[in-house]
């Protein structure tokens, strides 16, 4: 088990933010996702190549909200419980 970080009142607002910035950063993937499926089903005959696009535009979305999730899984937990934290 990593010792515990105290951290000083800057750093919990700063890490503070970052979660509500990934919370709000996950919402918008999800209505993504539904027009991504939204798309595909409502034309299916389009190019192959506009199909590619966006699977690729999918894939980085997708990348991004995992390794955002991961920074903060990070930050706020394996490093250690917030010094002053209600818990």
């Amino acid at each position: 088990m990593p010792p515990t970080v105290i951290r000083t009142r800057a750093e919990e607002i700063a890490l503070g933010m970052t979660l509500l910035g990934i919370l709000f950063s996950s919402m918008l993937y999800g209505l993504a996702l539904s027009q991504i499926y939204t798309y595909y089903k409502r034309f299916p005959r389009d190019a192959l190549s506009v199909k590619m696009l966006v699977v690729a535009t999918a894939i980085l979305d997708t990348t991004s909200v995992v390794l955002e999730t991961h920074a903060c899984w990070y930050y706020l937990v394996t490093t250690g419980p917030m010094s002053r934290a209600v818990w």
